[in-house]
């Protein structure tokens, strides 16, 4: 349930052992600059996934597959329409 718009950002309480577990595995990867951003990052990756499955899209493929299958396709001469 979304409740009424109470600003750009709210609150969220995880359990302490859970932050510990983000610290120490952010640690290991400079790409993230805290907690907040690789939770972000997590939920909107989670999301996009069970939206992908919940429409019948294949999740197993990343885009770099998609543009090299296109490629390949395209190399073999297959871009005519019919």
């Amino acid at each position: 349930m979304v409740s009424e718009k109470r600003g750009i950002y709210q609150g969220l309480s995880l359990p302490v052992s859970l932050i510990d577990e983000v610290k120490k595995h952010i640690e290991k990867r400079p790409q993230y600059k805290g907690v907040t951003e690789f939770v972000r990052k997590s939920i909107r990756e989670k999301m996009d996934k069970e939206n992908k499955i919940s429409s019948g899209m294949s999740t197993n493929l990343t885009e770099n597959d998609i543009v090299s299958i296109v490629n390949r396709v395209l190399a073999h001469g297959y871009n005519k329409m019919k």
